[in-house]
């Protein structure tokens, strides 16, 4: 099975993103798309934007990674979270949340080696 989906981010140098690419643009374009924002479908997206200047401390980052796993769970249905090796880590200095999600992608066999996506959630 081949997922792909139109390049958001270079499309000039590559029109068209597959597999695990197109996963890892499906994952940013859920957490980074503020629910209530998209025509036709204002369910999609996150709550993220209502909770990131909430004061830092690991309630926050408990609330932060319960509405990251919801949303990737609910949104995209290729991706098997593996939530006891993802984490969402405050990162005090930087006023920041890092995330590290580790997960599968359906269809997608990766040697027994789960994929992971990494990024910044800032304030």
């Amino acid at each position: 099975m081949i997922y792909s989906d139109l390049n958001q981010l270079t499309p000039t140098v590559k029109p068209i993103v597959t597999d695990e690419e197109s996963v890892y643009q499906s994952i940013n374009n859920i957490l980074n798309t503020p629910k209530m924002t998209r025509l036709f479908n204002p369910e999609f997206g996150s709550s993220l934007d209502d909770i990131l200047f909430e004061p830092m401390d690991e309630l926050t980052s408990l609330q932060i990674f319960h509405l990251v796993i919801t949303s990737i769970v609910l949104w995209d249905k290729r991706v098997i979270l593996n939530n006891s090796q993802s984490v969402i880590t405050p990162d005090y200095d930087l006023y920041r949340y890092d995330a590290e999600l580790v997960f599968s992608i359906l269809g997608i066999e990766n040697d027994g080696q789960s994929f992971e996506f990494l990024g910044a959630l800032s304030q």
